[in-house]
């Protein structure tokens, strides 16, 4: 039997440590939290099955480094002999209906290890809580509660934790406002969540703007709804074909079943008695009522194409449910293992990743992505922007607090396109061509049955299976919908507003190297300064494709200026403002990185850099094009750099605030 590996101090800062635990099994990361937020001193622990990572918060003035790393070898070494639960899995799914908002709760995948003598323990039966069940499956379960607010008050989060933190039926609690909902975890046993949902409903700020937060992706009622009736209609189908393939040609005798199916295609298609009907039943028990009425009564009539109708339609939502729900699915696998984002974490950012907040920098040195493109160095104690794409090494960065905003009011209503203007006078015309169709035959039962024939269910229908199938499509892209205005959906807009510069680049590119000096020419340039790029470990991510690159050694960089050893000699590369402007002619968003001799100050040369434009922006750009659709880059401020790269990149350059300009 292989002997584990011990546990490893990854990274450390005062108060908080990274450890590598590769003998954490999947069934003990939940357990080893619960254990390690026991030790005195301990303020946070958070494990991770996929990088088999722990990071752990503690008093620095209680518990040292050395002594947390011992006790985490002896938990792991106990944990693996007793088996214990362990944290839930992806596999679960939400349940949600769709009239209410409070709580989306993911099944966990967990269950306790027993012995195999022993009969499996059955797990908790569903918590039921106001119209949502909380789903349970082992001794953990995950609830996402949507917090109205989250992701206009960075503060609330903070303040989410700590209040939810002290109760003790909360394992633990992690919220998004990217999506505006705190995932929780509840300890086995939990029975009653309402306390929990009273708390949040005293933190949440109250409703803005008209503002609604969506469903929830894992929303599951779509998937039930479009499987049942999907499943009735093929059973429909297979009844009549039954029939027919037996010789029995006429349908099952049911007097008033196409007047039933026509007073459901009434029901449904008249937008305001649709709505009624939702709000005394509810969305989920509305559409399966219409549903399973509809298609009962269109087998027992004999109606094949109603029947398929009906079953496409059912399949089309369907499956554009199963796509967003895969889409979020992969989403939430890529960013599971992010950190929580609030006002005072402290979270450390690898190469390529972005900053959530503003924060300023704890610990490491790098490269980042200023608003207007440029190259901004990283070193403790700068300050860095929001969203800002962290290059070469890894910085810990304290997260600071962002003023809250609050959404207006839409001063105008949502416009109106085809599909609404249709949607809005088809009903009236589907009712009139009945009244007439009544009129003219004095037949209530062919009145009925001829809003089968003019009725815009299947607009409606097509429209639910488009919105599904541009969230599935946005999700896929990586844009979250946090909130909507009511009566707005995705579609094709008139303006595409490109917030800040940075948005359309992607690191630096290397435009030309040049020598100042008879004894470097421009390729000896290059190549001593990727030797010394290429051991300082590359902080501004340029490519460097030198003829020959010398052998270097010794490689450091403390955010401004990189250094390395070649040939004996040690060679310093960073921006010097002064020989920028003394030694050539740059453009706009260009800027110079010096190769200077460190012993005596000579400068051999210099890169001119520039913004990288990021891949996909002329395809953006030729798509807009295509359809009709204005770009503009917005800057508050425009600079002679901010203009030159809106000029490189084809995009009309407008001088407003990006919320000043949407709000226009």
């Amino acid at each position: 039997m292989p002997v584990a590996e011990d546990p490893r101090i990854v990274h450390s800062v005062p108060g908080r440590v990274r450890i590598h635990a590769p003998a954490m099994s999947e069934l003990g990361a939940a357990a080893l939290e619960a254990e390690l937020e026991r030790i005195d001193g301990i303020r946070r622990a958070r494990a991770s099955v996929l990088t088999r990572n722990v990071v752990v918060e503690y008093d620095p003035s209680r518990l040292e480094g050395g002594k947390l790393l011992a006790r985490l070898g002896r938990l792991l070494g106990g944990g693996q002999a007793s088996g214990r639960a362990g944290p839930p899995t992806d596999g679960g799914q939400a349940t949600r209906s769709g009239e209410e908002r409070q709580a989306t709760a993911s099944a966990a995948s967990a269950p306790a290890a027993a012995p195999a003598a022993s009969a499996p323990e059955r797990p908790p039966a569903p918590v039921k809580l106001r119209g949502r069940i909380l789903a349970a499956d082992g001794s953990i379960r995950r609830a996402r509660i949507a917090v109205r607010g989250l992701d206009q008050d960075p503060g609330l989060a903070a303040l989410l934790i700590e209040r939810l933190s002290r109760r003790p039926e909360i394992v633990r609690v992690s919220p998004s406002p990217l999506t505006g909902r705190v995932l929780i975890e509840l300890a086995k046993g939990t029975q009653s969540v309402q306390a929990i949902l009273d708390e949040v409903g005293d933190l949440e700020r109250p409703v803005d703007g008209g503002n609604e937060i969506p469903a929830h992706p894992l929303d599951s009622s779509p998937i039930i709804e479009g499987a049942a009736k999907s499943i009735g209609a093929g059973l429909g189908l297979l009844l009549l074909l039954g029939r027919r393939l037996a010789g029995t040609e006429e349908p099952p005798v049911s007097r008033g079943a196409g007047e039933v199916a026509g007073a459901v295609g009434l029901l449904e298609g008249i937008p305001a008695v649709a709505r009624r009907v939702e709000d005394a039943l509810g969305h989920e028990r509305k559409e399966i009522a219409f549903g399973a009425t509809a298609i009962v009564a269109m087998s027992a009539s004999g109606n094949p194409l109603g029947l398929a109708f009906a079953g496409a339609v059912a399949l089309r939502l369907l499956t554009e449910s199963l796509a967003r729900r895969s889409a979020w699915l992969e989403y939430e696998r890529r960013a599971q293992d992010h950190p929580d984002v609030y006002p005072g974490a402290i979270v450390t950012l690898a190469p390529g990743q972005r900053s959530p907040l503003a924060g300023r920098v704890v610990e490491g040195f790098g490269i980042c992505e200023a608003l207007d493109g440029s190259a901004q160095p990283a070193y403790p104690g700068a300050q860095i922007d929001p969203g800002a794409r962290i290059y070469a090494g890894n910085v810990t960065l304290e997260l600071a607090a962002e003023t809250p905003f609050a959404a207006e009011p839409s001063r105008l209503p949502p416009p109106t396109g085809a599909l609404d203007s249709y949607l809005g006078s088809i009903s009236y015309a589907a009712l009139a061509y009945a009244l007439v169709t009544g009129a003219a035959t004095r037949s209530t039962a062919r009145m009925l049955t001829a809003l089968l024939l003019v009725n815009p269910v299947p607009a409606l229908a097509g429209r639910e299976g488009a919105d599904r199938s541009a969230s599935a499509r946005v999700i896929r892209a990586g844009v979250v919908v946090v909130g909507s205005r009511p009566g707005r959906a995705i579609t094709l807009p008139d303006v595409l507003v490109v917030d800040e510069a940075r948005t359309l680049c992607s690191g630096w590119e290397l435009v030309r190297a040049t020598s100042f000096t008879v004894q470097h020419d421009e390729g000896e340039v290059l190549a001593l300064a990727s030797a010394v790029s290429s051991c300082a470990g590359s902080p501004w991510g340029v490519r460097l494709q030198a003829a020959r690159t010398p052998a270097a050694g010794d490689g450091t960089f403390d955010g401004r200026v990189a250094s390395a050893e070649v040939g004996g000699e040690r060679w310093l590369l960073g921006a010097d403002a002064k020989v920028a402007e003394a030694r050539t002619r740059l453009d706009p968003d260009e800027h110079l990185i010096v190769l200077r001799r460190q012993r005596d100050g000579l400068v051999a040369g210099a890169l001119t850099v520039r913004p990288h434009l990021t891949r996909g922006v002329k395809g953006l750009l030729g798509a807009c094009r295509a359809l009709g659709v204005e770009v503009e880059l917005t800057a508050g401020t425009p600079t002679p750099r901010i203009s030159h790269l809106a000029e490189r990149a084809g995009i009309q350059l407008v001088e407003a605030q990006t919320s000043e300009r949407v709000r226009q």
